[in-house]
């Protein structure tokens, strides 16, 4: 009897149910042993969590080599003296080497990308603090460029939120091009990242979406002094200096 991995039954019995056929593997010394396949490991990456899923056949040896112990709840690694001495009944000469938690195996296998995404992850905080940087610098720059306008503005009756909503609206045109642009390519460059992901699209809506609702708080806030510097602009000394 032997259990299989659902990547395998699709590979030699594509669209048919794999319980009762049987399968063959062989053995040392050019033997072959025969299997009836009584289960199917539903997805089984035995290489990574980043890799495709394995083929392969479980069966029952007297060699076995890796054994696996399911607790309901607490430290799997406090349970290894019970273990320990049961495994001695069972076999006094058998040793058990490196025991590990699956959450080990899971964290040891998925390292690289892990180290790799914390990295994507540290320059993308790095850009949206320089994108801030970068707005609150560039509608500074435009303030000063259209003080004299915002002064006549002023002059001629325009009321604060006016102002606040011209400097604001000029400030959003300007970040909304930008993230326009970004997606753009944002959406050429993630076949590159592709490899990186599990189980999440690199093109996922609700990601694109809450980023660049997330830009946009940003180049508001960015905004808030600039627009709070243009409404206190003092028609008087605007008009003078122009």
């Amino acid at each position: 009897m032997a259990v299989v991995t659902q990547a395998l039954a699709t590979q030699l019995w594509p669209g048919e149910n794999v319980i009762g056929k049987g399968i063959s593997i062989g053995g040392t010394r050019g033997k072959w042993q025969y299997f009836r396949i009584i289960g199917v490991v539903p997805e089984l990456r035995a290489s990574g969590l980043d890799q495709p899923p394995t083929e392969a056949v479980f069966f029952a040896t007297a060699n076995a080599d890796v054994w696996t112990i399911k607790v309901a709840r607490g430290d799997p690694l406090a349970l290894m003296p019970q273990v320990r001495r049961a495994v001695s009944e069972l076999n006094p000469h058998a040793a058990i080497i490196d025991p590990r938690t699956m959450t080990e195996v899971v964290a040891r296998s998925m390292s690289r990308s892990t180290f790799v995404m914390a990295l994507l992850g540290l320059a993308g905080s790095m850009a949206l603090l320089l994108s801030a940087v970068g707005i609150y610098g560039v509608i500074s720059y435009l303030v000063t460029q259209r003080r004299n306008e915002i002064g006549v503005r002023v002059a001629l009756g325009a009321r604060l939120p006016q102002v606040a909503i011209l400097v604001l609206g000029q400030s959003i045109r300007l970040t909304v091009i930008g993230i326009a642009i970004g997606l753009v390519a944002a959406i050429a460059g993630m076949r590159i990242l592709k490899s990186l992901l599990f189980d999440v699209s690199p093109t996922d809506p609700v990601v694109l979406v809450t980023t660049s609702a997330l830009l946009l708080l940003i180049a508001a806030v960015a905004s808030l002094a600039p627009t709070r510097r243009a409404a206190k602009i003092d028609p008087v000394e605007a008009m003078r200096a122009s």
